[in-house]
């Protein structure tokens, strides 16, 4: 029987798995996101040439009777990561072990029915079921896969809130159980609002979360930033792309070091006659891995980059010449205790 029970979840989790297709040291001294070369520069922070959807398609759900979208871009389970990738026909969901370190402050649920009533759900049943959505206190972009079965002899019908489903178990109705899966799914558009600027509700992903270009040993990288854990840095971002929200989830700070990735931020030196320009208006983010990378998360903890005074700033393209400056005393690197989510979507020679 212990076998047995083992042979059954390992089928519950596959066909979860198939079916899923459907206070810093350093002050800056400007923040030029107002002036005209950082503004003009904002169209060129992605390449041009990609649009987010190519690579986190839009995914539908239920939230308090009401539709919600969302992308997903990265899971703990290697199951769920190959075969959420093949089921989408492409674009690539990746696998993160370490987002199962996350604590449970850091994760809301998403109730994934496994039968039932026939629909558009990951199952072939009804639609997943998010506790929360952005704005509520509860919202996270990391979420706890809940498993739902109706009981045999129960007549199956649509549920859609959680409360609904909490009365069904109550009576005996249905089974819930944890399947163990932590997935990334930062959600777009919600009933009666989106994260677009003008509040749009039948748009793509790019116009709720453009991609934004950063370094990685010298070259390109295009991710999307969903979420903070810092009130400051939410507005600055949403404020520096003109609108599309970017969210605060304090509770991101929550997590442990096993689940960041770094990001290197830069609040002074050069804000002329560069390719791109980070959030203060200067030089690029510095991401320290890319997808494919065994450290790289979603998830990564913002280090602060100040040049030294008396030093002449160049730019730096990489982690390693940032630590040789550091090195040389001609940068100082501080950490303000902040984590951002920034799954990257296109990296140097690689895409999902």
């Amino acid at each position: 029987m212990k076998n047995q029970g083992k042979f059954l979840l390992g089928i519950v989790i596959l066909l979860f798995v198939a079916a899923a297709c459907t206070s810093a040291t350093v002050e800056p001294t400007a923040v030029p996101t107002q002036t005209p070369d950082a503004m003009d520069n904002m169209e060129s922070m992605g390449d041009g040439e990609h649009a987010a959807e190519q690579f986190a398609p839009l995914v539908g759900g239920i939230y308090e009777d009401g539709p919600v979208f969302f992308i997903h871009t990265e899971t703990s389970d290697e199951g769920v990561s190959t075969m959420l990738t093949e089921m989408m026909g492409g674009p690539e969901v990746l696998l993160v072990p370490e987002l199962a370190d996350l604590p449970p402050s850091a994760l809301a649920d998403l109730y994934v029915f496994t039968n039932g009533l026939e629909g558009m759900g990951p199952f072939g049943f009804q639609q997943d079921i998010f506790d929360s959505i952005p704005g509520d206190a509860g919202y996270r972009p990391f979420r706890n896969v809940l498993l739902v079965a109706w009981n045999e002899g129960q007549t199956a019908r649509e549920l859609r809130t959680v409360a609904q489903v909490q009365e069904a178990e109550a009576n005996g109705e249905i089974t819930i159980s944890e399947s163990g899966i932590v997935v990334n799914f930062p959600v777009m558009i919600w009933p009666d609002g989106s994260r677009a600027a003008d509040g749009a509700m039948d748009g793509s992903t790019q116009q709720y979360a453009p991609l934004v270009g950063g370094l990685y040993e010298g070259e390109t990288v295009l991710f999307v930033h969903t979420e903070t854990s810092d009130p400051d840095v939410t507005t600055m971002l949403t404020e520096m792309m003109g609108g599309p929200q970017v969210f605060l989830v304090p509770e991101l700070a929550d997590a442990p070091p096993s689940a960041l990735a770094i990001l290197y931020v830069f609040t002074n030196g050069l804000s002329d006659g560069l390719d791109g320009y980070g959030p203060f208006g200067f030089q690029r983010d510095i991401f320290d891995s890319v997808p494919g990378d065994a450290g790289y998360r979603p998830l990564r903890n913002v280090l602060l980059v100040a040049w030294n005074e008396g030093k002449t700033p160049r730019e730096l393209l990489s982690v390693a010449e940032l630590k040789e400056a550091e090195s040389s005393g001609e940068v100082t690197i501080t950490e303000p205790g902040i984590v951002v989510n920034f799954p990257v979507l296109v990296w140097p020679d690689g895409n999902r």
